[in-house]
């Protein structure tokens, strides 16, 4: 699927960007690289919350109380917006 396509391709450009700027600033300043790496770890905190809501009703997690609906961490502010 065309649309299916342009998604993908342009998740992958994100993530080299993304991959390249977190790269580069391992050679910034100490605040700098402070601030960059509080913003990793708190994305990966909220691509973690998605992975899990996603693959929920699959029944592998092993706390299912614990997650949220993924329509709801969907609809969740970012934690650094």
């Amino acid at each position: 699927h065309p649309a299916g396509a342009a998604l993908r391709s342009a998740s992958a450009a994100l993530a080299a960007a993304v991959r390249d700027f977190v790269r580069r600033a391992a050679h910034a300043d100490a605040a700098t690289r402070d601030r960059v790496e509080r913003r990793v770890i708190a994305a990966t905190r909220e691509w973690a919350a998605v992975d899990r809501a996603w693959y929920l009703p699959l029944g592998f997690d092993p706390e299912p109380d614990a997650v949220a609906a993924v329509d709801v961490v969907l609809a969740a502010p970012s934690s650094h917006e």
